[in-house]
């Protein structure tokens, strides 16, 4: 709830009183009608040792000034007018009364009467209006305030909609403002939608300003087929500076009551956050109880080191599916488990860690790593323009053996030598390779099978990258680059059938990927190589903004021998690999990408991938995408964020399986951003795992309401709209 201590700070400006005649402005004029943040005001602050007076009647006696008829008062940035105004010099109090306005930093306020003692600083004001800058309006019976920043009133509204008629309000018997501490407190609160209470509220803190303050959060409301009815009610624990804490309670009309704390905390060189979920699953027969733990820390030392810790565990494989946990980055599939340290300087890295995974829903189990070290390092001769990389990986595989059939460690050491050579437009890089990578293994028995505990690998590899970059000027001024490369590759065929393949992985043959030295992602494989990659690319750049209209490129791989055993097919040649993207106007972005073989048998396109975007000057966005790999998935989606105007805003999104011939997600989301209140509604049904029956899926009925300034919580929900077109759900948690 930012709200400041505008009573106090009005009546403070006050406090110290000389007269003197001079045109004074006039203070602001509350509008009752105008809702949501205020624009910036031009106050004229000046510093002044007394008080500023303008009357139309001035009249002295006594130690007294009788101010009459449009009365202007003015004490460094704050101003003020009243019809009638008394200044008592010798008792140093005044009293202002008829149609009072006061207008300073960050504050409007209109009053029937105000009485300030500015010898003891404090102050008194009856039948008050406010804004704040922020937004925030409200009225109280009576108010008072002094010189600590403390502000108590009687029969107080809070509530960031318009002065008249607001659309909700808290109205409070006692509020108390701490401006020094952070903090306010209303005391027999009820919560108004309209004019209607909907919530009594015996006690609620809220945070002044930017300051945090325990107290209740908005509770959050949804409905989906496998949940039921659900009611979150939050609770925010402020526990210091550096961490705190939430305890959330949420009720499921099908599964039962779950707990859920977590809290984050900050150290001197790191950060980290852990949550907890809990519950007795009434939908589940015998062990219904169901959890996740979750903990993750980075820190970052200025000498060097950095260290990160993350441990994710739930109970059982469909947890991740069943409850949304609303922590960003878990897996529906595998769970991470890392202890990871490193030391990095100019020159060298190295880094170890503590590995392992949990697999979910039945999948195939990895191993874990326990542990995993890694050392790398450049030794650099500047006066031969050498550069040498050792490097040194050593990695514990741990895990069931007679699933995986072995364990054990693997070694592995490389060096890299190079000679970069550049000039203006052009580079030339020769590079030479040795890598030797041994096993010490321990296999599950099998019958007959001769077992080699200690296998070995060691392998050359030469490679040259030559580029060129060529620049002109089209007709219409615009640059135009023709950028060719071309990529040799050569390493010798090795026997590896007696090497294990613990985190080996053959990754996509991409346009980028036709240029790398190694196919595989990981250290147990590695292709005999005897290839040439040629690639060319171009672009159109529009030279008086920067903006790049077209760009394109296309590259293929020719095999001079026969690959070995271990290569991808026998071909003498690759798939064509492009890429293109076409920026017409700025909001337009249309390009694909795709492998294609023109080879006798093949199929002529492997891999494709089609996007259609739009992005308009007030935030509305429109994707298209059509994706296909050959024999295995097809698949398209289109997706949009469109403002409606008033407020209103539309996601929607399509996710359709053309292989399978059914939808895989579909979701609408409706929501109304006012000045004051946001209300969201959202419908979505979806597949959570493709290879479900078609009719095995789940619809959610979602329903969010936030209230501006109540709280000081809650994610800005056009931003959860806009990761939609990022792929993630807008109404996840």
């Amino acid at each position: 709830m930012p709200v400041r201590c505008f009573l106090a700070a009005a009546m403070a400006g006050l406090w110290g009183f000389s007269a003197q005649a001079t045109e004074l402005p006039l203070p602001e004029v509350i509008d009752p009608q105008h809702c949501g943040p205020v624009a910036d005001r031009d106050l004229d602050i000046q510093t002044s040792d007394g008080l500023e007076v303008e009357a139309e009647r001035v009249t002295r006696g006594d130690g007294q000034l009788e101010l009459q008829g449009d009365v202007r008062l003015r004490y460094g940035a704050w101003r003020a007018g009243a019809e009638v105004a008394t200044v008592d010099t010798e008792a140093q109090q005044a009293v202002l009364s008829g149609g009072v306005r006061v207008s300073g930093p960050g504050v409007v306020l209109a009053a029937v009467q105000a009485d300030v003692d500015y010898g003891r600083k404090r102050g008194e004001a009856v039948e008050v209006q406010y804004r704040l800058d922020g937004g925030a309006t409200g009225r109280a019976a009576r108010v008072r305030g002094d010189a600590s920043g403390v502000v108590e009133a009687e029969q107080a509204t809070y509530s960031t909609c318009a002065l008249e008629a607001p659309l909700w309000h808290v109205q409070a018997a006692e509020l108390r403002l701490d401006a020094q501490a952070g903090a306010g407190e209303a005391r027999h609160a009820t919560l108004h939608l309209g004019g209607a209470p909907v919530m009594a509220l015996p006690w609620v803190g809220f945070p002044i300003g930017e300051a945090r303050k325990s107290g209740w959060l908005v509770p959050e409301f949804g409905t989906s087929d496998s949940l039921g009815y659900s009611l979150e009610t939050p609770y925010y624990f402020n526990l210091a500076p550096h961490y705190d804490a939430v305890l959330s309670v949420r009720y499921m009309g099908r599964r039962g009551l779950q707990l859920r704390p977590s809290g984050r905390y900050r150290t001197r060189h790191g950060a980290g956050a852990a949550n907890i979920e809990y519950l007795s699953d009434q939908e589940v027969e015998g062990d219904d109880d169901r959890y996740l733990l979750h903990w993750h820390h980075r820190g970052v030392r200025p000498d060097g080191w950095d260290y990160r810790l993350h441990y994710t565990n739930v109970s059982d494989g469909r947890y991740l599916e069943d409850f949304e946990s609303g922590i960003s980055g878990l897996s529906s599939t595998r769970l991470r488990q890392e202890a990871h340290v490193a030391w990095r300087s100019r020159d060298w890295r190295v880094q170890a860690a503590l590995t392992g995974t949990d697999p979910l829903k039945e999948r195939t189990e990895s191993w874990d790593r326990l542990p995993r070290v890694r050392a790398d390092g450049v030794l650099r001769w500047p006066a031969a323009g050498v550069l040498v990389e050792p490097r040194l990986a050593v990695d514990a595989f741990r895990g069931d053996r007679d699933r995986q059939h072995a364990t054990g460690e693997r070694y592995d050491v490389a060096a890299v030598v190079s000679r970069p050579f550049a000039g203006s437009g052009w580079s030339v890089t020769p590079r030479l390779e040795w890598r030797h990578t041994r096993y010490d293994l321990k296999h599950a028995p099998e019958p007959n099978a001769r077992q080699d505990d200690s296998p070995r690998r060691t392998v050359p590899t030469v490679s040259l990258d030559a580029r060129m970059r060529f620049v002109r000027r089209t007709a219409d001024g615009d640059v135009h680059l023709l950028e060719p490369r071309l990529f040799y590759l050569n390493r010798p065929h090795r026997e590896q059938g007696d090497l294990p393949r613990f985190d080996t992985r053959r990754m996509e043959p991409d346009f980028e990927a036709l240029f790398r030295h190694h196919e595989h992602a990981g250290l147990d494989r590695t292709d005999a190589a005897d290839r040439l990659a040629a690639g060319l690319g171009t672009r159109l750049v529009d030279a008086a903004t920067g903006h790049t209209v077209l760009q394109a490129k296309v590259a293929r791989v020719w095999r001079f021998r026969a690959p070995g055993e271990d290569a991808e097919g026998t071909a003498t040649h690759s798939a064509w690999a492009a890429q293109v993207e076409w920026r017409p106007e700025p909001p337009w972005r249309i390009g694909s990408s795709l492998r294609y073989d023109t080879g006798p048998g093949a199929s002529d396109v492997l891999w494709a991938s089609h996007t259609v975007g739009w992005r308009g000057a007030d935030d509305q966005q429109v994707q298209m995408r059509y994706i296909r790999r050959a024999g295995e998935l097809e698949q398209t989606s289109v997706q949009t964020l469109w403002p409606l105007g008033g407020g209103w805003r539309l996601a929607a999104r399509y996710h359709y399986d053309l292989r399978g011939d059914r939808g895989i997600e579909s979701l609408v989301a409706l929501e109304h951003r006012g000045c004051c209140v946001t209300v969201g509604l959202g419908l979505a049904k979806v597949r959570y795992d493709e290879s479900r029956p078609d009719g095995d899926s789940e619809s959610r009925l979602m329903f969010q309401i936030r209230f501006h300034g109540l709280a000081g919580f809650g994610e800005d929900v056009g931003a959860r709209m806009r990761r939609e077109l990022a792929g993630r759900p807008a109404w996840s948690r």
